[in-house]
């Protein structure tokens, strides 16, 4: 007995490729355009819009001096406290500053957490920058952050208050930050393209039938003896 008569796994070839994909190319758009709707009109619906509001001080670590030159060791030094400061300007005795100025329900952490404070580019320059979903509370909260922040710093170490100082008053964006519907969609639609091209190719993989000789002679290996028509006896 011949024992090459055994079935063959192959890939798919690239004709039965682009076969599968224009018999389901309605599958493919279906699944595209369901899957772009959702990305587009779901960030709108489901996702809270965050605006930003955004403060400015220079970090002086020596606030004494006199000298109108500032060293490369000063601003060595004026960048490290900016991480120190960071800490101070989210902790309880800052929050509880800002909710009795402003009359906020939010707890301590929850207002910690919506503060973000970084240095800008390695500079001496600190970046106070808070998210709400309210744009008026944003820039309320990072005001009053930027008004108590020498206040703050001085009660919790030996620097003098005038070690901060503010460049920028807050100023909230009109835009909110994390809404992006139309990327969104973009990935979604690119995402359900992809799902459908992923299911049409499994179709084929997991399709063992033989529709035509041609896939008996290149599965089996075996050559077609006969073919059997198919006759229409209705009349």
């Amino acid at each position: 007995m011949n024992t090459n008569m055994q079935p063959q796994t192959e890939a798919v070839d690239i004709r039965a490729f682009f076969a599968a994909l224009q018999k389901n190319i309605l599958l493919i758009a279906l699944l595209a355009l369901a899957f772009g709707a959702a990305g587009l009109f779901g960030t709108q619906l489901l996702v809270t819009p965050l605006y930003q509001a955004k403060a400015s001080m220079i970090v002086n670590a020596d606030p004494t001096q006199s000298r109108p030159t500032v060293t490369s060791d000063q601003i060595n030094s004026a960048k490290q406290l900016v991480d120190t400061y960071a800490v101070l300007l989210t902790s309880s005795s800052m929050t509880g500053r800002i909710r009795q100025d402003l009359s906020i329900s939010l707890t301590d952490q929850e207002l910690a957490g919506r503060i973000s404070i970084s240095a800008v580019n390695n500079t001496q320059i600190m970046q106070l920058t808070v998210s709400d979903p309210s744009p008026t509370q944003a820039q309320a909260i990072a005001q009053s952050l930027v008004e108590n922040a020498p206040a703050v710093i001085a009660q919790m170490t030996d620097m003098d208050s005038r070690s901060v100082k503010t460049v920028a008053d807050a100023v909230v964006g009109s835009e909110p930050v994390n809404l992006h519907p139309l990327r969104n969609g973009l990935i979604g639609l690119l995402l359900g393209g992809a799902l459908g091209i992923g299911v049409s190719v499994l179709r084929v993989m997991l399709n063992n039938r033989f529709l035509t000789d041609e896939d008996v002679r290149r599965q089996l290996n075996l050559p077609v003896l006969g073919v059997i028509p198919v006759t229409d006896t209705a009349g």
